[in-house]
């Protein structure tokens, strides 16, 4: 292998690492902030435990403890970090790896293809990943748009040569 390659895989390798790291920790305490309470009424919810959220982010998987509790009122289960940070009730990608990957996949031929870009990433991810998110999250390629000048002769006629 390459030596300036094998140092550079080595030294993203190590970048990518402590950014997850440190997200984690900042997505923690932010959940952490996040009050325990009923989205509907706002009372304390009950029968609170802790259990895992895993996220997939850009930078790899991280695992979040946050609360999950009962709510009084309408006898619901509720995650309350989910609620509160907008995440769908099985959602497991963060949103910025969900922007990514429904920018990236309709401009890729295949599903397939576009989950081998986001390896790169440091986030190794199913086709049928992307494919949901596309197809949930209304991934289009959008055309670009013509510049230059305008056109000299109209569209209907006939060039003269």
């Amino acid at each position: 292998m390459n030596p300036l390659l094998e140092l550079e895989t080595s030294v993203l390798d190590e970048g990518r690492e402590w950014t997850r790291q440190q997200l984690q920790v900042r997505l923690q305490r932010a959940a952490a902030a996040v009050p325990v309470v009923c989205p509907h009424r706002g009372q304390p919810l009950r029968a609170v435990r802790t259990v895992t959220l895993p996220l997939q982010t850009p930078v790899g998987e991280i695992e979040l403890q946050v609360p999950y509790g009962r709510s009084p009122l309408t006898r619901q289960w509720h995650h309350p970090v989910r609620q509160a940070w907008q995440l769908a009730p099985h959602q497991r990608t963060s949103p910025e790896l969900t922007r990514r990957l429904t920018q990236t996949a309709p401009w890729i031929n295949s599903y397939e293809k576009a989950a081998r870009v986001a390896t790169p990433w440091g986030c190794p991810i199913s086709d049928d990943l992307v494919r949901d998110l596309v197809q949930r999250g209304g991934g289009t390629r959008s055309r670009p748009r013509r510049s230059g000048r305008p056109r000299l002769r109209p569209k209907n006629r006939p060039s003269p040569w």
